[in-house]
């Protein structure tokens, strides 16, 4: 929450998630049956700690796209998508994209990578019809400017 010795703290921070350790799959579906993923949070309550000294970073519990209709939404000038589940992304990014603001910045978590052509295509077919462009980085991400 600190960036080149400035204080973010007064910036809101929404981050939408489960907060469960359960896998998904390429569809976004969280089950058990997946198994565990080391990366998740084990509970609400941990990721609750966890940012607890932010009382700027608010913490939206369950599955998108529905969360998002659970609040009203505030101008966007930084989206980071890493849902792991690119028809969920576009989803979410269709029910953002008027509250983004000009020249905001959405970062594309899965974009490029050798076996992400599918996410490719969808974040491409996205921006074609909006006649802008995804600039591809070295290591794998996509970053519109919007």
């Amino acid at each position: 929450m600190e960036y080149e010795g400035k204080d973010l703290t007064k910036l809101p921070v929404y981050l939408f998630d489960t907060f469960s350790p359960n896998a998904t799959d390429s569809k976004g579906l969280q089950h058990s049956k997946y198994g565990k993923n080391i990366y998740y949070a084990e509970s609400f309550e941990q990721a609750r700690q966890t940012f607890g000294c932010f009382p700027n970073v608010k913490l939206i519990q369950g599955s998108l796209p529905n969360s998002l209709n659970t609040m009203k939404i505030e101008p966007i000038s930084f989206l980071h998508i890493d849902l792991n589940a690119p028809e969920i992304e576009i989803k979410c990014l269709e029910l953002l994209w008027d509250h983004i603001l000009p020249s905001g910045i959405i970062l594309i978590d899965d974009f490029a990578y050798n076996g992400y052509e599918f996410t490719n295509k969808l974040f491409n077919d996205f921006c074609l019809h909006r006649g802008i462009s995804i600039l591809t980085t070295a290591y794998g991400p996509g970053i519109i400017i919007k």
